[in-house]
């Protein structure tokens, strides 16, 4: 060979994810942490309303 000659190399880099599979589980994330917001907003209307409540 001469000195003028390229030497190529095949450089393989894997991704753990592609773009579409992380954009489902980005999704997945918010539905959980909605459903997470709704679960603790609808036990502290429960706890104010049951504070309220008068014994005679």
């Amino acid at each position: 060979m001469s000195a003028s000659a390229v030497k190529h190399e095949n450089n393989f880099v894997a991704k753990t994810r592609d773009s579409e599979s992380a954009t489902r589980l980005r999704d997945a994330i918010a539905r959980f942490a909605v459903r997470v917001i709704a679960l603790i907003t609808r036990d502290v209307r429960a706890q104010n309303n049951t504070c309220c409540i008068v014994f005679s």
